[in-house]
């Protein structure tokens, strides 16, 4: 007769799976995992992931920028869903006679980037993923962009477009290069070197981008005949935010809830919209002379306006509405950036 099976071996194993259950519960919840997801408001934007960082001795310091509180993302797949903003600060680049140099608002300090000019826009964003602006910018070989980090040059196409903007499309933190040629709309993603048609038909005016939706990719704001609008990043559908087109356009989180404003001059004034709102705030009642620029110069995680005038080169505080001045000769063309990663 064969002897039963001793039962001791399975018991203790139920025990020890009991056991590291509960402790697993009790680390879970006295030292819960977090998902990050940061916005770098000066340049665009990018998400990143972990459940390796124990957030709990700062997690009070988080700063959020999303209309609700850390504690909505509760209970999602057993993570914590926390937005952090990391508020890095912008560069002004502006194109002279001498070349392209940047302005740096921590050192007031310039640097030089290129002895020649471009013919035609510049726009800035993190678009080799280092975590620092590089400059796209128009010229008469074609587009160009100039890596912040190494100040060294890549084209990207060799027949230059009217109009230029920078913005993370595609949501994968790197932001995408977006132009107009007579062929319509298109961007260039910097990750896998492709090209994706946006719209048939081509701006009358400028364009910029930034995550007006706020679903974490940018939409492409631009001038037309009809007025002002912007192109949802991701859907490709079209909304109208104002029927006047304006003569300069601009994108920046000015209100620091996580969403791009719209700035715009028109004979009235600088205004912006705020997309959360569907409202309009006047900034000022002057019109700039040359082009405006969007960023967080200040540091304060809410974007200000880099703009051209007869007197120099100046910006905007977007909290305040406070203006400093730059440096007294006017550049011809600008963007706003953080080339430093400061």
């Amino acid at each position: 007769m064969k002897e039963p099976k001793s039962n001791v071996i399975p018991q203790c194993f139920i025990v020890v799976i009991l056991i590291l259950i509960c402790t697993g519960m009790v680390y879970a919840s006295s030292s819960p995992n977090y998902r990050i997801k940061s916005d770098v408001i000066s340049g665009g934007g990018g998400e990143g992931s972990s459940t390796n960082y124990d957030l709990s001795a700062t997690i009070g310091q988080a700063t959020a920028i999303t209309y609700s509180s850390s504690t909505t993302y509760a209970n999602s797949a057993g993570f914590w869903h926390v937005m952090i903003s990391v508020h890095g600060r912008a560069e002004i680049v502006g194109a002279w006679g001498t070349g392209i140099w940047y302005w740096n608002p921590t050192t007031s300090g310039w640097t030089k980037m290129n002895n020649d000019i471009p013919s035609g826009p510049m726009a800035a964003g993190d678009i080799t993923g280092d975590g620092r602006a590089d400059v796209a910018s128009v010229w008469s070989s074609g587009l160009w962009y100039q890596n912040g980090a190494t100040l060294g040059w890549t084209q990207v196409y060799s027949v230059p477009p009217s109009q230029l903007a920078v913005g993370d499309i595609s949501g994968d933190g790197r932001t995408e290069i977006i132009g107009a040629w007579s062929t319509g709309i298109w961007y260039w993603n910097p990750a896998i070197s492709g090209w994706t048609k946006m719209n048939n038909d081509i701006p009358s005016g400028p364009m910029a981008a930034g995550d007006v939706t706020g679903d974490g990719r940018a939409d492409i704001a631009s001038v037309w005949p009809s007025g002002l609008w912007y192109q949802n990043g991701a859907t490709l559908g079209w909304t109208k935010v104002y029927s006047v087109a304006p003569t300069q356009i601009a994108v920046g989180d000015i209100s620091g809830d996580g969403r791009a404003e719209i700035i715009a001059a028109w004979s009235s004034g600088i205004w912006y919209w705020n997309p959360a709102t569907s409202l309009f705030t006047k900034m000022w009642s002057s019109v700039p002379s040359g082009p405006i620029a969007a960023g967080d110069i200040t540091g304060d995680g809410r974007a200000d306006v880099a703009s051209v005038w007869p007197s120099g080169l100046w910006f905007q505080n977007g909290a305040t509405l406070v203006w400093a001045q730059v440096y007294s000769v006017v550049p011809s063309k600008i963007a706003v950036g953080d080339i430093t990663g400061n």
